[in-house]
């Protein structure tokens, strides 16, 4: 069963599902995904495993995955502000808002586990990144609407360098996540490779 619908489908519980999260991204920070147990996230949050199985009967994986969902907040939108250089700006900066180092280095640890867990993998490419998938699509699409120029993988190629940009140059170079930053990501990465013309291609 998929986890938004193990979540949704028992409203009266959302607080504890809430409480369970929380314990899972303490626990998730504190020991790594590897060292993390549902019986421990079970013990942190005062709670039975039958009752973390009844929510997510796939195990810790899922787990974290709507821990991580959960966390971000706000939702992301695509938001229509009239380029794509401010539609840019603007998604990059409700990302970073609600970012902190934890988050970074968590994301960081949980792409390390990714290497050798494959349920948590897919958990993650299921839940997570076509989410964000969709969303680089949408946004994309309106920039072609109004009239300008992308090239026709540019929304696969937002959807693959994001990560990166956001989360794995910060962590390793200690770049500040800040207006100038996000304005060198939009102006000297992202816009150049998603509106590059090929030699030959129509104009």
């Amino acid at each position: 069963m998929p986890t938004e619908h193990v979540a949704r489908s028992r409203p009266a519980d959302s607080h504890r599902v809430a409480a369970l999260c929380d314990a899972a991204l303490e626990l998730l920070q504190e020991v790594g995904y590897d060292r993390l147990t549902v019986d421990a996230v079970a013990a942190r949050a005062h709670a039975s495993k039958a009752t973390l199985y009844r929510h997510w009967p796939q195990g810790k994986a899922q787990l974290v995955v709507t821990a991580l969902k959960l966390r971000s907040t706000p939702p992301l939108v695509c938001t229509n502000t009239g380029s794509l250089r401010s539609d840019l700006l603007s998604l990059l900066g409700t990302v970073a808002a609600s970012l902190t180092r934890e988050d970074v280095g968590l994301m960081a640890g949980l792409l390390l586990a990714m290497r050798s867990d494959e349920e948590l993998a897919a958990a993650v490419r299921m839940q997570l990144l076509e989410d964000k998938a969709g969303l680089a699509e949408r946004l994309t699409a309106q920039a072609e609407t109004r009239g300008e120029y992308v090239r026709p993988d540019a929304a696969e190629l937002l959807h693959e360098l994001l990560p990166a940009l956001l989360f794995t140059h910060p962590l390793l170079h200690g770049a500040q996540i800040d207006d100038p930053y996000l304005e060198h990501v939009v102006d000297d990465v992202l816009l150049p490779v998603l509106t590059f013309r090929a030699a030959g291609a129509p104009s």
